[in-house]
């Protein structure tokens, strides 16, 4: 069995877009922390490699090629993907 955690737009709004992780049950209860939405089309997830060094997954569904430029410009120039791209550089000093 399978848990599911996803980001999109909610029941009844028409749904182009969405994103998700899934997990063997049994995963599920050993996670640090949950996946969590970034907006309808990103979703992250950060789990401890060792001590002081994590790994961030991230999901995304951008728009594709049949979307005109001015969609494919605003997703790429959101506040929502330049976050999550300036959170991933992290400077780490031995």
């Amino acid at each position: 069995e399978y848990s599911f955690f996803r980001s999109g737009k909610p029941k009844g709004e028409r749904r182009e877009a969405g994103v998700g992780f899934a997990f063997k049950k049994d995963i599920v209860t050993k996670l640090i922390e949950m996946p969590r939405p970034v907006s309808d089309r990103i979703m992250t997830m950060r789990q401890p490699l060792s001590k002081d060094n994590f790994s961030t997954i991230i999901s995304v569904y951008a728009p594709t090629m049949t979307n005109p430029d001015e969609n494919k410009e605003a997703f790429y120039n959101s506040q929502q993907v330049c976050s999550v791209a300036s959170s991933l550089v992290q400077i780490s000093y031995c």
